[in-house]
């Protein structure tokens, strides 16, 4: 007899390296419009009574709402292990993230299903997993990692020194947390690789996220390995646990992690460049936490476009936040005369076909990359210098 297959069903997608949310029309299952930890992922919880979970792991489980006596509503995990049914509490539907979906079905998962098998208390002591068919969606973690995003970026050729940047850099080491937060353009990571470039002593973990970091594995996996070149010490079992075919909790990860750098005496920054392409709320959640127990030698850079949703206001008011923001990375009008004058004979045969982007909140020429784009802008800047007639006023 088949098994009666679930109305929603959500799973790991290989080609897609996601998870799907989908839905039973009778025939086959349907893709529908929208990712788990989004908005619309709650108001879909909050209209059903039941799916079913499959894991990039292989572990499976049924999730189902059940009611409480004193009202209200909550999630539990259930597997069937032999003759025995299996549950675990999972909780409100706030609650509900795909970090705990995952821990909970491999809680529930039988003893065979795991081919690697971990002492909580040695994180070094993961066994060779069997021989056979990895898991769908692991394979990915076996390649090597992209040197070039755990490598600082070139510091650019025509570069403006500003010093005072540099120095708020370094007085946000004081805290748990710097945020640099500003538009595309502002130099958000040139200041911090200025900033390293005049402090060499300092012990600096760097990641250039990309979208694909939004898998929390892979996020962390690069992480990991950032903070393993910086400091030996830590990573190296942390890693096998990650890129073993059934890697385990997360949370189970961040703690051994939390536990090594509460070891650490020298300061360590890890600075995590374009956090604004991180949108899993997974991701987000597993940063918290290590935001909530972070330890005194750990000083985390976060370069972004926009606020990320990490507990900020809870920083700011036990002032463990240090915040950079466009107003402080705007360039002033005396450094970007200072800056064409200085420059005005390299490129006065060209004046006519480079371009600068002008903002109101400031005139930023950190990265200069000419392109064919507001012509008219550049042209009016450089002929003042170049006439000599420069005045400040027309750039406030």
């Amino acid at each position: 007899m088949m098994p009666k297959l679930s109305a929603y069903r959500v799973a790991w997608n290989p080609r897609s390296q996601c998870y799907d949310v989908c839905s039973f029309n009778g025939k086959e299952y349907s893709v529908l419009p929208f990712t788990p930890g989004s908005s619309a992922w709650f108001d879909w919880l909050a209209t059903i009574t039941s799916f079913s979970f499959s894991s990039r792991h292989g572990a499976r489980c049924t999730v189902r709402k059940e009611s409480a006596r004193r009202g209200g509503e909550y999630w539990s995990a259930y597997h069937r292990q032999r003759q025995k049914m299996l549950k675990r509490y999972l909780g409100r539907a706030a609650n509900l993230t795909l970090a705990q979906l995952e821990e909970v079905a491999l809680l529930l998962s039988p003893e065979p299903r795991s081919s690697v098998k971990i002492d909580d208390s040695s994180p070094g002591a993961a066994r060779s997993p069997r021989p056979g068919r990895e898991p769908a969606g692991a394979n990915y973690l076996h390649n090597d990692l992209l040197e070039a995003r755990l490598q600082m970026p070139h510091l650019p050729a025509t570069l403006l020194m500003r010093p005072h940047l540099v120095a708020q850099v370094q007085e946000g080491l004081q805290r748990a947390l710097t945020l640099v937060c500003a538009p595309a353009g502002f130099g958000k990571t040139t200041a911090l690789l200025t900033w390293a470039k005049a402090h060499p002593e300092q012990r600096i973990a760097w990641v250039s996220l990309d979208r694909l970091d939004n898998d929390p594995i892979q996020f962390w996996t690069y992480v990991l390995s950032a903070l393993q070149r910086t400091w030996p010490q830590i990573g190296t079992s942390l890693l096998a646990w990650l890129r073993s075919p059934q890697s385990p909790p997360l949370s189970a990860v961040l703690r051994h992690l939390l536990n090594a750098l509460a070891s650490v005496q020298e300061k360590l920054v890890l600075v995590l460049d374009d956090y604004h392409l991180i949108t899993a709320a997974a991701v987000h959640q597993t940063l918290s936490t290590l935001l909530e127990h972070q330890p005194a030698a750990l000083h985390l850079v976060l370069l972004t476009r926009q606020q990320p949703p990490l507990p900020l206001a809870h920083l700011r008011a036990q002032g463990h936040l240090y915040e950079i923001g466009p107003r402080s990375c705007a360039l002033a009008s005396l450094r970007l005369c200072s800056f064409f004058k200085r420059r005005a004979s390299l490129y006065q045969r060209r004046a006519f076909s480079l371009c600068l982007s002008v903002r109101k909140a400031g005139l930023l020429v950190c990265n200069w990359q000419p392109s064919p784009c507001k012509i008219t802008q550049i042209r009016f800047i450089l002929c003042k210098l170049f006439l000599g007639n420069i005045s400040m006023s027309w750039l406030t």
